[in-house]
């Protein structure tokens, strides 16, 4: 049988990384390429950057002369509507954007030439083989992927992939994040081949739902486009839907892999548990929320650590804050760590804390619950959606969340559980099964019969975080009712027993991890309010002031 054939469009690629996108679009590839004729085309790539049975073109490898090229009347039009497009992102005003930033660098030695500005006109530009020299190798040293010229990298980029696409046979153009979505317009216009979008982050996640500007507006003229979209998550789909207002019928998400590691466990230079955050210290990442989890836990159990690792446009003012004078002797900053280092805290963690304010997947907790740690994480994840049995809680419930850390430290029987029934999740979790996801969404853009898929269900109802922990009056409601994950060995009392407790409420009480009675008269009456809230207008209506009360009587 005939191997499709795609042609990929990546930012990052291994060796070469200056973020987690490289991981991503790595994982993909190199399940992808088992499975079609692959070719792969980046801005950059090293001589190490090589997969099997692929393709991989760097463009710095190559020369390309790019000339005006014949259009009938039609691409014409096409073509006028992209470089009028093209040229809006070089207005004056418009804000930088900071997308990835580096978690963990690899270096390529090299000059860097002068740059040049690039002008639009109404056909392909004409470079001779010095200015491209000048623009583009020059622009695309590793250290500046991004930078303040983004915005022309990514039309210099559009321009170059066109070039050589046009000597190229292919079938699909997959296309990763907003930094390639120019390109493949093009392409797609160019060659009249289907467009597959890759969404790993948008600036919804970076910025907040009120930014606007060339990014937000890139994003949405990328996504319009495509033919199908591939987020990491139902979450991103569902703010591809709705914030960028995208009809569902063509988005697939589909959920990343984790690569298999060699865990080990390593005992910790200081007798206390270890609660650890790991990733940016940015807005994105709610390490305020962190802080204020780590305040009230300490507050409760002095026989315990929180560290935050990592670095960030947020760490100066978390340091500053009062909420870290109170708790500093027991709180922890380690600024950028390399992968061995990071591999050695995930060995000595005692708990795994991803409070995250919105999260398209989330893979350091699936690294996390590799390592067999337990995991409480925030609900606006995509990781929610595939690590069913980590505790979590909306990322401004920071009394539940310190709640949920408490139990995992003091319960052993609870924490047993979560390990094992967290780790039995993430065996699904494989770029294998990943691209069996993505050439369904090949199959839809051919043409090929593929029964339609919502992706979420009609009942369900995905939140979309405001950014804002004061808002609080939004609730979401689930069609299915989360049951408890109940086994014998866990310790619980039937919680029947109070006064305005029934099985459902038992069962909401039992999904907040309050599993006894001391469990729910250690409560606060605001946790238990906000329990009954968010479960809808049913459960809103109950008084709950009695409970723990009652539940204390019954206790002792």
């Amino acid at each position: 049988m005939k191997k499709l054939k795609v042609l990929k469009l990546g930012w990052e690629f291994p060796p070469l990384i200056s973020g987690g996108l490289a991981i991503a679009c790595y994982g993909i590839a190199k399940a992808l390429a088992k499975k079609t004729e692959l070719t792969v085309i980046l801005p950059k790539a090293s001589q190490n950057s090589i997969l099997e049975n692929a393709n991989i073109i760097g463009l710095n490898n190559i020369d390309i002369e790019l000339s005006h090229s014949r259009q009938n009347h039609e691409q014409e039009e096409i073509f006028k509507k992209y470089n009028a497009f093209a040229r809006t992102l070089f207005a004056n005003g418009m804000e930088d954007v900071a997308a990835y930033p580096s978690f963990e660098k690899t270096m390529m030695a090299g000059s860097i030439s002068s740059t040049t500005h690039l002008q639009s006109s109404t056909s392909t530009h004409k470079f001779s083989h010095t200015d491209v020299q000048k623009t583009f190798y020059g622009r695309f040293h590793l250290d500046e992927m991004y930078g303040e010229d983004v915005q022309q990298k990514v039309v210099e980029y559009a321009e170059y992939v066109a070039a050589l696409a046009t000597n190229l046979d292919f079938d699909i153009i997959h296309a990763h994040d907003w930094m390639t979505m120019l390109a493949g317009i093009k392409l797609k216009h160019q060659s009249g081949k289907p467009l597959v979008i890759h969404a790993h982050a948008l600036s919804y996640d970076r910025s907040g739902p009120e930014a606007r500007g060339w990014n937000y507006d890139l994003e949405k003229y990328g996504l319009e486009n495509a033919d199908a979209i591939i987020p990491v998550s139902r979450y991103t789909g569902n703010i591809i839907e709705r914030h960028y207002g995208i009809d569902p019928a063509k988005i697939f998400p589909v959920h990343n892999g984790v690569e298999p590691v060699k865990t080990f466990k390593q005992k910790a230079a200081f007798p206390e548990k270890l609660v650890l955050f790991l990733g940016r210290i940015t807005g994105q990442k709610g390490p305020e929320f962190f802080l204020e989890v780590a305040s009230k836990v300490i507050a409760e159990n002095d026989n315990v650590r929180f560290v935050m690792a990592g670095s960030g446009d947020q760490l100066k003012r978390i340091i500053e804050t009062g909420a870290y004078r109170k708790v500093g002797n027991k709180f922890h900053f380690t600024g950028f760590l390399s992968r061995e280092k990071v591999n050695k805290l995930l060995a000595m963690a005692d708990v795994y804390c991803m409070p995250s304010v919105s999260e398209p997947f989330g893979l350091s907790a699936a690294e996390a619950a590799q390592f067999g740690i337990p995991c409480v994480i925030s609900k606006q994840s995509g990781a929610a959606e595939v690590l069913k049995h980590a505790l979590k809680a909306d990322f401004w419930d920071v009394d539940l969340m310190a709640k949920h850390i408490s139990n995992l430290l003091a319960n052993d029987t609870l924490r047993d559980y979560v390990i094992k029934a967290t780790f039995e999740d993430i065996k699904t979790v494989t770029w294998e099964n990943a691209v069996e996801e993505i050439l369904k969404a090949y199959d839809f853009v051919l043409g090929k019969e593929t029964p339609a898929q919502p992706y979420i269900s009609k009942n369900e109802k995905i939140e979309i975080p405001s950014f804002s922990k004061t808002k609080k009056t939004k609730t979401v409601a689930f069609s299915k009712k989360k049951k408890a994950k109940i086994v014998a060995n866990i310790q619980k009392d039937n919680l029947k027993k109070i006064k305005g407790i029934g099985p459902k409420i038992e069962a909401l009480m039992n999904d907040a991890g309050i599993h006894t009675f001391t469990d729910l008269s250690n409560s606060k009456l605001s946790v238990l309010k906000d329990i009954l809230e968010k479960a809808g207008s049913r459960f809103k209506m109950h008084n709950p002031s009695t409970w723990r009360e009652q539940a204390d009587v019954l206790a002792k």
